[in-house]
């Protein structure tokens, strides 16, 4: 059966070569500070979580006393899907597979249409997002309405109805237009074990690939970007942005990175490319977060990332609910959302430049 500890204890160092009594466990850090064994051969620079080390150094990385073993979890036993589901306080039946979502898996959602990847074959380098391409969703009660298109990604075990209620939930916190790109639930099980190989950078994702592209698009276009992830989310963002950083070094316009600002909420991704601004929210109750995220327990090598003039990451913690529903997207994190600006540039100090072309450093 899976098992996971939550308490995080410090790692005991090794004896003296006097002999002397064996030394208790120190109190559980909350130090959060990366403490993957550097002999995994991960460099700083990595984009991502490891991407050829496999599983097996993923629960070794994790300093748990007893690892989560994901490269062991049988998930055709009744036992183990047991565990999980008390693991995370998620109910039996989202946990079985719904196929009739794969269909949508990295499609581009909107309020009168999902276009499907399927429909896109062919298209490696996507244009711009034009207006009439989707409807996108539309803030409520707004009087003042944002002139931003916001692209949300949804996380595990969320079919697309769900995504639809998220992308109106995100229009009506943000007072901006909202279109979805398309995580499709393989269950949660299914979609546990895709996370596994989103956090490792390895195995295809469909969302990973139409995030890099629509990424792209929007950027050679001249235009800025502005994501919105939460949970398995957040590695698809991670993944596509390590991407859209590679192909655009390649075209020598890494500088185009400044140009996206991006916000998750209960990510289960430890580590961020450098150049967009980030916000993160973690809710310290939410299970995903505290084992995955930027500061969670499995994460090594963390990046929450800095921007193009070298600001940290902007991390916002609360506290509300437990297990599972912590977790939750429109109820939770979305009440605890601020404005982009307002969060990012509330650090002490700080100097945001919104546009960095507009500058010139010397």
């Amino acid at each position: 059966m899976l098992s996971v500890n939550r308490n995080r204890p410090t790692v005991v160092p090794p004896p003296s070569p006097v002999a002397t009594p064996p030394t208790p466990p120190a109190t559980p850090s909350t130090d959060p500070s990366p403490t993957g064994p550097t002999h995994l051969g991960y460099s700083k620079d990595d984009v991502f979580e490891a991407a050829s080390n496999g599983a097996d150094d993923l629960a070794k990385a994790s300093s748990y006393e007893e690892p989560l073993d994901i490269s062991g979890l049988d998930l055709n036993n009744p036992e183990v899907i047991q565990d999980l589901a008390e693991t995370f306080g998620v109910e039996h039946v989202n946990l079985q597979k719904r196929s009739n979502d794969s269909e949508f898996d990295g499609a581009l959602v909107g309020v009168d249409k999902a276009i499907k990847m399927g429909d896109l074959q062919g298209m490696r380098d996507l244009s711009a997002l034009k207006p009439g391409d989707l409807s996108p969703f539309e803030p409520k009660n707004w009087r003042d309405k944002k002139n931003e298109l916001i692209i949300q990604v949804n996380g595990i075990n969320t079919d697309l109805s769900q995504q639809k209620q998220a992308l109106q939930a995100t229009a009506d916190a943000t007072g901006a237009s909202v279109i979805g790109i398309h995580n499709a639930t393989d269950g949660f099980a299914g979609d546990l074990m895709q996370s596994v190989g989103d956090k490792l950078n390895t195995g295809k994702n469909l969302a990973v690939d139409s995030m890099r592209d629509i990424v792209l698009g929007e950027l050679r276009a001249g235009k800025k970007v502005h994501l919105m992830a939460h949970s398995q989310g957040g590695l698809i963002t991670s993944r596509a942005l390590g991407e859209v950083a590679e192909q655009l070094k390649k075209e020598n316009k890494s500088d185009l990175m400044g140009q996206i600002k991006v916000e998750t909420f209960g990510a289960a991704s430890g580590r961020y490319p450098d150049g967009p601004q980030y916000v993160h929210y973690i809710n310290e109750s939410d299970p995903v977060s505290n084992l995955f995220g930027v500061e969670g327990s499995t994460s090594f090598m963390n990046n929450p990332g800095k921007d193009v003039l070298g600001h940290e990451a902007r991390i916002i913690k609360f506290k509300e609910k437990s297990l599972i529903a912590a977790h939750n997207y429109n109820d939770v994190y979305m009440k605890h959302r601020e404005d982009f600006n307002a969060a990012y540039g509330g650090v002490s100090n700080r100097f945001v430049v919104q546009d960095p072309s507009l500058y010139k450093l010397d």
